[in-house]
């Protein structure tokens, strides 16, 4: 299972939701973290595994070290419990009266962040980054374009509540397709990560892949990806109405570059038990020898395996991955100028 799931993956693990409390810690004790924004730093708590510890563990998988995207979430650090904030609350900092200092504020911590792991010689191998929510149907994002020029991999996402946060009501087909073709006019937009996972139901059932022909084809003159998504998409669903299995092809018909994102938060996300609220890099092989003695790596690996199935079903080879085995992954952003 390993050397399959390498061969269409291995090239880099996109789209990881990962901590830096090992980094930041070394960090700050050296005086080496910026001292305006360093204990904001430590609300990057979505997901629980630092980036060491993923590493360690994928390495465990593998056999060998694997390139990984750091994307965390920007809006984290504007609360200790962000996550769990009713949508209410979240227009406090996205109201048109706070939107640009929060934007500032958030655009400072995640290039702060940024420079924690690069410092860090361990983490030679991640690709530092974010996943930016879409703010506006004008495209604005979460990030500044300063900020989004200076990180390795950038991909952007609808999320409903931050969409609804900044005074936006749900959009209709027409709405959610343009707004995605003006955030992804961006040139620091890389990838579009699961487009359809949290726009309106009615709009997704009402959505044929037709009507992305314009994107997609604006997708393809920019080189920007469309992602397939480990965490939220069940390619393997096939009765006929499967909307993201008909947008795959569409998009490879297209020759937009596609990518697999695992959207990787939380070990028992993917059936892996136990599952602590923080995984630091000491605790990494342990917990990985856990999982692998309780069968939760066989269920993980058989989950993504699953998706890599339906995608041989529908004609593709690992070749048509941006991160797959073959080093292209990298390849392409440096053609994107981002590194």
């Amino acid at each position: 299972m390993q050397d399959e799931i390498h061969n269409w993956t291995g090239g880099a693990f996109v789209h990881s939701h990962n901590r830096i409390e090992d980094e930041l810690e070394v960090q700050k004790s050296q005086g080496d973290v910026d001292e305006s924004v360093a204990d904001l730093l430590y609300r990057y708590t979505d997901g629980s595994m630092t980036l060491g510890a993923i590493s360690i563990y994928l390495e465990n998988i593998f056999g060998k070290t694997i390139p990984l995207t750091d994307t965390q979430h920007p809006s984290y650090i504007l609360h200790p419990e962000y996550d769990d904030l009713p949508d209410s609350a979240k227009v406090e900092f996205y109201n048109p009266q706070a939107i640009d200092a929060t934007i500032d504020l958030l655009s400072k911590c995640m290039l702060e962040r940024m420079r924690v792991v690069r410092r860090a010689k361990q983490l030679s191998h991640v690709l530092t980054g974010a996943e930016v929510d879409i703010l506006s149907p004008k495209g604005r994002l979460s990030l500044t374009d300063e900020a989004l020029s200076q990180l390795d991999y950038v991909t952007c996402s609808f999320h409903s509540s931050l969409w609804k946060a900044t005074g936006n009501s749900d959009p209709s087909k027409a709405v959610c397709l343009d707004t995605y073709n003006h955030a992804l006019t961006n040139p620091n937009v890389d990838t579009l990560s699961h487009p359809t996972i949290n726009i309106p139901l009615d709009v997704k059932m009402s959505m044929t892949p037709q009507d992305w022909n314009e994107l997609f084809q604006l997708m393809s003159e920019k080189q920007v990806a469309f992602e397939v998504n480990l965490d939220s998409t069940n390619l393997a669903f096939n009765n006929g109405r499967n909307l993201d299995r008909a947008l795959l092809l569409n998009a490879l018909n297209h020759g937009v570059p596609i990518v697999i994102g695992f959207d990787f938060h939380y070990p028992h996300d993917w059936g892996c038990y136990p599952s602590p609220r923080l995984v630091t890099k000491d605790k990494a092989e342990k917990l990985f020898h856990e999982h692998l003695e309780n069968g939760s790596i066989d269920r993980l690996l058989a989950r993504v395996l699953g998706n890599i199935y339906a995608l041989k079903q529908l004609g593709l080879q690992p070749t048509d991955i941006l991160n797959n085995g073959q080093g292209q992954f990298v390849n392409w952003l440096r053609k994107r100028n981002q590194l």
